[in-house]
């Protein structure tokens, strides 16, 4: 089982981070990128280092089964080694980013309507209308969101650069493998404080499993 930690991000909000403690990647820099995603996300809260890096987070009110754990971290582990085979710190962002400091990290939403279309209704879900951290500037209720294009043969992002992949050996094919299981992707993104914009994927597991990735990419 991984750890968890429960941040609170307003009076009727909360999400719980999961962290693996046994993770062989704890020290590397996708990890370190990772938390430095979690943090700025969610105020700037820092999981203890006895909790191990970081790779989903998901409104407390779920139940996640052992089964959606599994994937979350396959997701997680997966979208920073294909990043950091083509040298960039999130595979949403891709090369798009002018620094690669975050990195990409999973979130679990559950059954409802999460479809595209419903790009605020996973942003309340994931408590950004609350936290102290990039939703001081209250990005839930912004309607511009912006819509990003995923490639139609391999559902990555189009910030990614498909080209420079010809190095990355098979890290970005089990990318690939993965959101294959995703149907009804879609990407968006919105303007954080600053510099930053943070991007969002989102697919269906299953019949009714919303799941999605989350990075962050500096822009001036």
């Amino acid at each position: 089982m991984p750890s968890s930690v429960v941040v609170i991000t307003g009076n009727t909000s909360s999400v719980r981070i999961l962290c693996d403690a046994k993770s062989p990647y704890a020290d590397t820099a996708e990890a370190a990128a990772t938390r430095k995603s979690i943090s700025t996300l969610l105020g700037h809260f820092e999981p203890g280092s006895d909790a191990g890096p970081p790779f989903a987070f998901a409104p407390t009110k779920l139940d996640i089964s052992p089964e959606i754990e599994g994937f979350l971290k396959q997701f997680t582990v997966a979208a920073g080694a294909a990043a950091a085979s083509v040298f960039c710190g999130s595979i949403l962002a891709g090369h798009t980013s002018e620094a690669d400091d975050y990195g990409d990290l999973a979130f679990y939403l559950g059954p409802g309507d999460y479809g595209p279309g419903h790009e605020q209704d996973v942003l309340r879900a994931l408590g950004f209308g609350y936290s102290q951290g990039l939703t001081s500037s209250d990005i839930a209720s912004r309607k511009a969101t912006q819509p990003v294009e995923l490639s139609s043969t391999d559902g990555l992002p189009t910030t990614f650069n498909i080209a420079a992949d010809a190095s990355s050996g098979g890290t970005v094919k089990r990318l690939r493998d993965i959101l294959k299981q995703l149907s009804d992707r879609y990407a968006f993104c919105v303007s954080g404080p600053g510099v930053l914009v943070i991007y969002f994927l989102v697919g269906r597991l299953g019949a009714s499993e919303w799941i999605g990735l989350t990075g962050i990419g500096v822009h001036s």
